[in-house]
């Protein structure tokens, strides 16, 4: 069993295409990408598959929402159950067919409606939290979307923030912005990141006034149940946590989210 998700997407694009068009010239590139783009479309989906799903039965109704924190998303149940991290849990009943599929995004979103129980952790600050100095990897205004994508696939990265030349934090790139491309589409990714996140194909969002999506940050003293509600209320997986000169010191994932609780509740 496997799913199809944004990262098995890169994935796919980085073999069918971005690496044939390495080490060429841009007017070459655009060719290789086009071809690789005809490989691309040609993929049986089967070899697109991930693993980054877990299963849960549908009458375990002994699991609390810790469980599915722990055992689910974080693998860290019994040894002979533990597990690599996992985003989603898909959810069966007793005829073996998946009935729902639960995210991280999910639980956050039930975390934030009940913030309250969070008690004096949702109170805590991200820079208490040690979540201010946690390294951002991040590319400059001035890269291609394809050079993005290549270092998202080298540091195991589903995100980077884009900075100007002053390390400003000006947008977020994500392999969610593969969604909707086409194969006729792959040249876009010569573009700048900027350019890229302005094209057609990008689904509709909230943009900033030069037309690109908006980045939305915090303060190293937001609190926790606030950076929660703004990943909730946003439909984020991340967000950046920035200095007085907007210049992103942190990033917050939802899974960073889920481990802080784990932690909280294991204390």
């Amino acid at each position: 069993m496997g799913i199809i998700d944004v990262n098995t997407l890169l994935k796919a694009v980085m073999e069918d295409v971005l690496e044939g068009a390495e080490g060429v010239s841009v007017s070459e590139k655009w060719e290789k990408l086009k071809e690789g783009g005809q490989a691309f479309e040609r993929r049986q989906v089967m070899t697109l598959l991930g693993h980054d799903v877990t299963l849960a039965f549908r009458g375990g109704n002994r699991m609390s929402v810790l469980d599915v924190i722990r055992d689910g998303f974080l693998g860290e149940g019994l040894k002979e159950e533990a597990h690599e991290l996992h985003h989603r849990i898909a959810i069966f009943n007793p005829h073996g067919y998946i009935t729902d599929i639960v995210s991280q995004a999910d639980v956050i979103r039930f975390v934030d409606k009940h913030a309250h129980h969070l008690g004096p952790l949702g109170d805590k600050t991200a820079e208490e939290l040690g979540l201010a100095k946690k390294n951002v990897v991040s590319v400059k205004t001035i890269h291609t979307a394809a050079d993005a994508f290549h270092v998202m696939h080298e540091k195991k990265v589903s995100g980077v923030a884009v900075v100007d030349a002053n390390g400003v934090l000006c947008h977020n790139l994500s392999t969610s912005d593969l969604r909707g491309i086409r194969p006729g589409h792959l040249p876009l990714l010569l573009l700048t990141v900027p350019s890229f996140l302005r094209a057609e194909h990008i689904a509709p969002k909230r943009v900033d006034k030069d037309g690109t999506p908006e980045v939305i940050s915090c303060k190293p003293t937001a609190t926790l149940k606030s950076i929660v509600h703004t990943l909730a209320t946003n439909r984020l997986h991340r967000v950046y946590i920035c200095d007085e000169h907007k210049k992103p010191i942190g990033v917050v994932t939802l899974t960073d989210l889920l481990k802080i609780i784990d932690e909280h509740c294991a204390k």
